[in-house]
């Protein structure tokens, strides 16, 4: 595995896969720009191995953001430092002066300021007919251009311009928009329609999908299965709320799960087993309990302010209720469960040990034990998810639409499938180099698709 290195973006190497790690405020757009700069003049001789192999032009450069806003100050920027390379490529010599050139890429404004000998600040002086400003270059910019034939500069100077001008065609989109450019240009290979409407709020149709999946399998259910359905979920609207937190992630949820009907029914039938053999040591224990505990009450073994007669009485009448029907927890206090454990006997005895060990073990475990039931919500969701997605893609299929988190599945999908080969060289013809901001390396679909097409690993 190879080391991290301080960053040069005269001399990183513009092939292969390369990772910039920045926080944020140190110049990440600045790096952006001035390697976007390098891949439009190319390299400077021929073996330089540092390069890509050929200029490229802005339509040719896929830059990435996240973004409408951050796409659009990416581009400015991007288009700035073009211009304002190509002023230093058009300047003579290699002093740090140069007429003409513009640090930010704009106009002459025709002013000049001049600091007096006396140190105070004098007002600007208008330039004479003819006359250019003089502002400081760039440094880095006159490194790069001093790694040129300097019979090659006023070439170089017109690449830069022309790409500059160029920019309104340049290929810097959010990670959504490039996926939906993807998916209408290679419709063929990608699988998708070749008229797609890109619908932003989906809220509607999906709300509309998951009323027909509570319709279809919620409403025939009998009153108990159904107060465990809005046990979870009070109302469609509350489901919609989880099932759209997974949408565009259910591809990663599994294999299929059972309908609720049958997943109630499991998980009922496993919670009834499970419960049956946690309750059935206690009818004997309480037996031998109750008397035990009067015995050691009467001999004083215990101290009895912190576990008198009737909680004693209430406690235990919790437990047994608990053993005799079909509830799942003991009615018991948070001060019962504190006190009815080893530790808490421990705490209030004065001679000898509590009697039935076995039981204040059993007390101590029996929270996790009851909390380790089976429980099927996470079965339930996830049905939801799966049935609902699949609804949702034929509901846009036959409106020819898709939402924003779609885009990435169905790229990432095509890239997947049987024509992934020829649509991720058809991709990589069309943006030989890609500068991706902010990267996302934890979003395994992102990842995917970048991954397929550029070898990111």
């Amino acid at each position: 595995m190879s080391q991290p290195a301080p960053l040069n973006p005269l001399t990183l190497p513009l092939h292969g896969s390369r990772l910039i790690e920045a926080s944020a405020g140190t110049g990440k757009t600045f790096t952006i720009a001035l390697l976007y700069v390098r891949l439009v003049l190319g390299g400077q001789h021929g073996d330089d191995d540092t390069a890509f192999v050929r200029p490229l032009t802005p339509p040719e450069i896929l830059v990435v953001t996240f973004t409408n806003a951050a796409t659009q100050e990416l581009r400015e920027r991007i288009r700035h430092r073009l211009v304002e390379a190509a002023g230093v490529f058009r300047a003579e010599g290699t002093s740090e002066g140069a007429p003409g050139a513009s640090r930010s890429g704009g106009h002459s404004t025709g002013m000049l300021n001049v600091a007096p000998k006396d140190g105070f600040t004098a007002p600007p002086r208008r330039l004479a007919a003819g006359e250019a400003p003089v502002v400081a270059l760039d440094p880095l910019l006159l490194t790069l251009r001093d790694q040129y034939d300097p019979a090659t500069w006023p070439a170089c100077a017109r690449r830069l311009e022309l790409a500059a001008e160029w920019m309104d065609e340049a290929a810097v989109s959010t990670i959504h928009s490039w996926c939906y450019r993807m998916l209408r240009e290679h419709a063929f290979d990608s699988g998708s329609l070749f008229s797609l409407n890109l619908e932003n709020d989906q809220q509607e149709l999906e709300q509309e999908v998951v009323r027909d999946y509570w319709r279809t399998f919620y409403y025939p259910l009998d009153a108990e299965a159904l107060g465990s359905i809005t046990g979870y979920w009070k109302s469609p609207d509350q489901l919609h709320q989880d099932v759209r937190k997974l949408l565009h992630e259910s591809d990663a949820l599994g294999a299929p799960r059972p309908e609720p009907k049958q997943t109630l029914s499991a998980a009922q039938a496993e919670r009834h087993a499970r419960l049956t053999e946690l309750k059935a040591p206690w009818p004997a224990w309480l037996d031998d309990l109750v008397p035990a505990l009067e015995d050691a009450a009467q001999r004083k073994a215990f101290k009895g302010q912190s576990f008198n007669a009737k909680s004693r009485a209430n406690w235990l009448s919790a437990l047994r209720e608990w053993c005799d029907s079909d509830a799942t927890r003991p009615a018991l206090t948070p001060a019962a469960w504190k006190r009815l454990t080893p530790e808490g006997m421990a705490e209030i005895w004065k001679e000898g040990a509590p009697p039935c060990p076995a039981v204040w073990e059993a007390l101590a475990e029996l929270p996790d034990a009851l909390n380790a039931l089976p429980e099927p919500r996470n079965d339930l969701l996830i049905h939801a998810v799966q049935w609902c997605k699949v609804r949702l893609e034929r509901e846009q299929e036959r409106r020819a639409e898709m939402g924003p988190n779609d885009l990435l599945t169905h790229l990432d999908r095509a890239l997947q499938g049987p024509n992934k080969e020829a649509l991720a060289a058809q991709i990589l013809r069309q943006f030989p180099v890609a500068l991706i901001d902010e990267f996302q390396d934890t979003d395994p679909i992102q990842y995917r698709i970048f991954n397929a097409v550029y070898e990111v690993a």
